[in-house]
C-alpha cells in the first residue's frame, strides 16, 4: 500500500524552486492521502487545490490519542527529574547551515547565533534545553555555544512532546513542525525567522505554520529580546484554545481511527 503525506511547508519549496504561482498539488498513484485537517482546510492553508485519484483520510491530531497521552504523562516525571530542572525554555535545533540550496536569506547558523546572543542574557534565570534534529551538526552547535560563552543549558534527546509540555515557551529559528505540536499542546511558540524573499512576497510575510506561532519575529534581535523578557519575567499571558476546540483538527479515538482504515 502507498500513502501520500503532504504538509503546509511545500509552498516554501515551490517558491525557492521558482514556482510560486502553482495553484494545484497533484497526488496520483497512491491508495490514500492522510491529512490531519479536512481537505478544505489543507487547501486553504497552502493556497492550492488538491488533485488526487486516491481516497482521502483525515486522521486528526494523532498525538492527542489517549494511549499516547498516557505514555507521555507516565514517563515525564521519570525523565525530567534528572538532567532537566525548571524553569526552562525549549529550543529545538535544526539545520545549522542553509536549509534549501538557493535560499536568499540568512543561514541557520546566523539565525542561531543571533538567538543565542539574546538568550545569553537570561542564562542566570532560565535553563535552555536544546533538542537536535537528526540533520543538526551538534559539534558545530557546541562550537557556536562555546564561542558565545553560552551557559546553563543541556542538550537533550527526550521526546519533544515531553520537553514542550513543561517548558515556559518553545523557540525555533526555523519553521519547524514542532511549532504546531507545541501550539496544540498549549505551549507558547516563538519563531525567529528570515524566510526567502520570494516566499515572503507570496505569503505576505506570515509564518509557514500560520495560526500556530504566537510571536513571529522577522530577524529582529531587539524584538526577540522584548518577547523573551516578557515571557521570562512578566508571566505568560498567551491563552490557548483547548485541543478539543481546534477547528478542523479533530482528536479521534483509537476506535475511530481503526474505523477509517476498515477498507484495508
Amino acid at each position: 500500500m502507498q500513502v501520500a503525506l503532504k504538509d503546509y511547508i511545500s509552498n516554501y519549496f515551490w517558491s525557492i524552486l521558482g514556482k510560486p504561482d502553482s495553484k494545484e498539488v497533484t497526488v496520483e498513484g497512491y491508495d490514500a492521502v492522510l491529512l490531519t485537517s479536512i481537505r478544505e482546510q489543507y487547501e486553504q492553508g497552502i493556497g492550492v487545490k488538491l488533485i488526487t485519484d486516491a481516497r482521502i483520510i483525515q486522521v486528526g491530531y494523532t498525538r492527542a490519542l489517549k494511549e499516547w497521552e498516557q505514555s507521555i504523562d507516565k514517563n515525564t516525571k521519570k525523565y525530567l527529574k534528572g538532567e532537566i530542572s525548571t524553569p526552562y525554555l525549549f529550543f529545538p535545533l535544526d539545520v545549522v547551515g542553509t536549509w534549501i540550496l538557493g535560499e536568499k536569506c540568512a543561514s541557520g547558523e546566523v539565525k542561531l547565533e543571533e538567538c543565542l546572543k539574546v538568550l545569553k542574557d537570561y542564562n542566570d534565570d532560565v535553563l535552555t534545553v536544546f533538542r537536535p534534529h537528526h540533520k543538526t551538526d551538534v559539534k558545530k552547535v557546541r562550537r557556536i555555544l562555546d564561542s558565545i560563552g553560552y551557559e546553563n543549558y543541556v542538550i537533550s534527546y527526550l521526546h519533544p512532546l515531553i520537553l514542550m509540555k513543561n517548558a515556559m515557551f518553545t523557540l525555533t529559528y526555523s519553521p519547524s513542525s514542532l511549532l504546531v505540536e507545541a501550539h496544540m499542546n498549549g505551549c507558547t511558540t516563538v519563531e525567529y525567522a528570515d524566510y526567502d524573499v520570494r516566499y515572503n512576497r507570496h505569503s505576505y510575510e506570515k509564518p509557514i505554520h500560520f495560526g500556530c506561532v504566537d510571536y513571529f519575529i522577522c530577524r529582529d534581535k531587539e524584538h526577540l529580546r522584548q518577547v523573551v523578557d516578557k515571557l521570562v519575567y512578566n508571566g505568560n499571558n498567551v491563552k490557548k484554545k483547548p485541543k478539543e476546540f481546534e477547528e478542523g483538527i479533530p482528536i479521534l479515538s483509537s476506535k475511530e481511527i481503526k474505523c477509517r482504515f476498515s477498507w484495508l
